[in-house]
C-alpha cells in the first residue's frame, strides 16, 4: 500500500479540477497513507527495534509546523493545507511522515528489493507516457506553459527528476547482471529510451543529478569487484563526484570555461530567491512567516537586483531550495527538526555503506535518495518527489536497523518492540480522526472548485440570458465559500467576462478580506474599482498590492494612472 501511494501519487491528475495535477495528487497521499496507517494498526505488530529515534524525530518535524502556524496567527485551514497552496501544509507532513515510519517498520529483506521493482516498472510506463507526450498523444490533456517533456507532472524540471529515479532503479538492475537475456534487453532499452526522455526536458538539474546517479552506482559496483584494479577505479570515480562539483562551483563563481558551455541561469534567479528566504527569515528567525507563507511575504523582502533577472510575487511562492524555504516559513524550529530527519537518514546510509555489503538494490535507493537531497537544493518540494523521498528514507532506516540488529542476533541481543493492542486501537482512531477532519475541510473547497471549473471551462452563454444569470448566481455564492485565492480570482475573472461587474466586485473585496496578503487579490480588485469607474478606490488597491510587492512598477504605475483620472 506504501508503494502502490507513490506510484499512484506519481500518475494521478484529472481535468475537473483547476489544480489538475497537484491536488489529486495530495488526494491520494491522503487516502494512500491513512489506509496504509489503518492496515498497519490492524496487525499485531512486532519489531525488531526500538522505533522511539524515528517517532521522536517525525513529531518533532510535525510540532514546529504546527507551532509556526499558530505563532503566525494562520488560520486551521491555512495551516493544514498552507498559506499558498492546499497541498503544503502540515497535513501533507502528516502524511510523508505516516509513510516514512511505514516504510521503516517494513523490515524485510525483500522490501527493498520491492520498491526497486516498482521503480523499474513504473519508468516502463514512464517511458510509454513520454514516447506518447512527445508524438503529440499528450493522455493528461493537461495545458501547461512549459513547453518541454512534462509527462504526468506538470513541469519538465520535475518530470526530469522522475526520469532520474526511475532511470536509476532500472540502471542498477542492469549493471549487476551479467548476460544478454530478454530481461537486460528490456532494461536497455528502457535506460536508453529514459536518457532521451531526460534530454526533452532540457532541465539542466535532471543531467547534473542523471551524471551523479551513474557515477556512484558505476562507482560502489567497481567497488563491489574483489578485483584491486577495480577497487581502485571504483575509488576514482566515487572521489571524483566532490571534486567535479566542487570545480564547477568555483567554474561559475569566477566564470570559467564550463560556465561558457553549460548555461545555468536558471540559478541566477535563485540566487536572489536565496537571498530573499534568508532575509524574511532574519526578521523572523524561530517560526518563520508561517507555514507554506512563502508567496505572501516575497514581494515585501524580494531584493531590488532581482528586477534584472523579472524575478517577481506571482512567480516564486516557494524559495526553490526545501532546506531554506523551511527555514524562511517555518523558522529555526521547522529547520533544525528536517535537518535532524535528514542527517540521521544520513547517517544510516552512510552506515550501510561503511559495511561494504553493496547489494545492488540498497545502492540504487541510497543513490535515489540522494539525487532527492541533490535536487532539494534547487526546487521546491513537491508532492510527487517528496512521496518517494520518504518512502526511500523510512527504507533506508528500516534496512539500518534490519542489519544492526541481525549482527546482534549472534550475540542473542535481540530484541523486539511489540506495539500493544491497546496502541493499535490508538493508532485506528487517530486514523479515523484524521480523515474526517481532512474531509470535513477540504471537500467543501475540493467540491466547490469542482462545480465552479464545469461551470467556467468550454461553456457558451449567451449574454444577458437567463441561463447566464443563473450561472453568475452560483459561481458567486460556490466561491464566497472557498478557501483558496487563486479560485477566488479566477471566478472574478469569470463573473467580469459573463457581464456580472456587481457580482465580481463581492468576490473580488471578499478575497482581500480573506487573503489579505495575497497581491493577485488587491489588484485583482483594483482591475474591478477600475472597470467599474472607481477610481479613487482603484488607486487605494492598487496602493495596497505595491505596498505588498515595492518592486512591480506596473501596480506603482497603475495607482498613478488612476490617480491622475481621478483628478482630471
Amino acid at each position: 500500500m506504501v508503494l502502490m501511494t507513490g506510484v499512484f501519487t506519481t500518475v494521478a491528475f484529472t481535468y475537473f479540477f483547476f489544480d489538475s495535477l497537484m491536488l489529486p495528487k495530495f488526494i491520494v497521499l491522503f487516502f494512500g497513507s491513512i489506509v496504509a496507517f489503518y492496515l498497519f494498526s490492524r496487525v499485531n505488530q512486532k519489531l525488531s527495534f526500538n522505533p522511539k529515534a524515528i517517532v521522536i524525530l517525525s513529531s518533532l518535524l510535525i510540532s514546529s509546523l504546527l507551532i509556526s502556524g499558530f505563532t503566525n496567527h494562520m488560520a486551521i485551514y491555512q495551516i493544514l493545507f498552507g498559506d499558498w497552496a492546499r497541498y503544503n501544509g502540515l497535513l501533507s507532513y502528516i502524511f510523508y511522515m505516516i509513510l516514512f515510519l511505514l516504510s521503516s517498520f517494513s523490515q524485510s529483506r525483500t522490501y527493498i528489493k520491492s520498491i526497486i521493482t516498482v521503480l523499474v516498472y513504473l519508468g516502463y510506463f514512464i517511458v510509454i507516457v513520454g514516447l506518447l507526450e512527445l508524438s503529440g498523444n499528450n493522455i493528461t490533456g493537461i495545458i501547461s506553459t512549459d513547453p518541454h517533456l512534462k509527462l504526468t507532472l506538470g513541469n519538465s524540471n520535475f518530470a526530469s527528476i522522475i526520469i532520474v529515479i526511475t532511470f536509476s532503479a532500472t540502471y542498477s538492475n542492469l549493471i549487476y547482471k551479467k548476460g544478454l537475456n530478454y530481461r537486460n534487453i528490456f532494461l536497455l532499452i528502457s535506460i536508453a529510451l529514459h536518457t532521451f526522455l531526460l534530454y526533452k526536458t532540457s532541465a539542466t538539474q535532471g543531467i547534473v543529478v542523471l551524471i551523479f546517479a551513474v557515477m556512484f552506482q558505476t562507482g560502489i559496483r567497481f567497488l563491489a569487484s574483489k578485483s584491486t584494479l577495480n577497487i581502485k577505479i571504483g575509488n576514482i570515480i566515487l572521489f571524483s563526484i566532490p571534486t567535479i562539483a566542487v570545480y564547477t562551483v568555483f567554474d561559475y563563481i569566477f566564470n570559467g570555461p564550463v560556465s561558457h558551455v553549460v548555461s545555468i541561469k536558471t540559478l541566477v534567479d535563485r540566487f536572489y530567491i536565496w537571498k530573499t528566504a534568508i532575509s524574511m527569515w532574519k526578521d523572523n528567525l524561530l517560526t518563520g512567516v508561517g507555514i507554506d507563507s512563502f508567496g505572501s511575504w516575497f514581494g515585501q523582502y524580494q531584493n531590488t537586483e532581482s528586477l534584472k533577472y523579472k524575478v517577481i510575487t506571482e512567480n516564486y511562492d516557494n524559495a526553490h531550495n526545501i532546506f531554506l524555504n523551511f527555514l524562511a516559513t517555518g523558522g529555526l524550529l521547522v529547520f533544525i527538526a528536517y535537518c535532524s530527519i535528514t542527517f540521521f537518514i544520513a547517517y544510516c546510509a552512510f552506515k550501510l555503506l561503511k559495511k561494504k555489503n553493496f547489494d545492488s538494490n540498497l545502492v540504487a535507493l541510497i543513490c535515489i535518495w540522494l539525487v532527492i537531497q541533490i535536487q532539494a537544493l534547487v526546487s521546491i518540494d513537491y508532492l510527487s518527489i517528496s512521496t518517494w523521498n520518504w518512502i526511500i528514507a523510512g527504507a533506508i532506516v528500516s534496512e539500518y536497523y534490519f542489519q544492526k540488529n541481525d549482527v546482534n542476533s549472534k550475540s542473542n541481543k535481540k530484541e523486539y518492540f511489540a506495539i500493544s493492542k491497546l496502541a493499535s486501537i490508538g493508532l485506528r482512531v487517530v486514523s479515523i480522526f484524521i480523515i474526517c477532519i481532512t474531509i470535513m475541510l477540504l471537500l467543501p473547497t475540493v467540491k466547490a472548485e469542482y462545480k465552479i471549473n464545469d461551470l467556467i471551462t468550454d461553456k457558451k452563454y449567451a449574454l444577458n440570458s437567463p441561463e447566464l444569470q443563473l450561472v453568475n448566481s452560483d459561481i458567486l455564492s460556490l466561491a464566497l465559500d472557498i478557501k483558496y485565492p487563486d479560485i477566488k480570482i479566477y471566478s472574478v475573472s469569470a463573473l467580469e467576462t459573463f457581464g456580472d461587474l456587481s457580482g465580481a466586485l463581492e468576490l473580488a473585496v471578499d478575497s482581500t478580506s480573506r487573503f489579505p496578503r495575497s497581491t493577485r487579490s488587491w489588484a485583482t480588485l483594483a482591475h474591478i474599482y477600475e472597470v467599474t469607474g472607481n477610481k479613487k478606490l482603484a488607486v487605494e488597491s492598487w496602493k495596497k498590492a505595491s505596498e505588498l510587492d515595492p518592486l512591480n512598477s506596473i501596480y506603482k504605475a497603475k495607482a498613478s494612472e488612476n490617480l491622475l483620472t481621478e483628478v482630471n
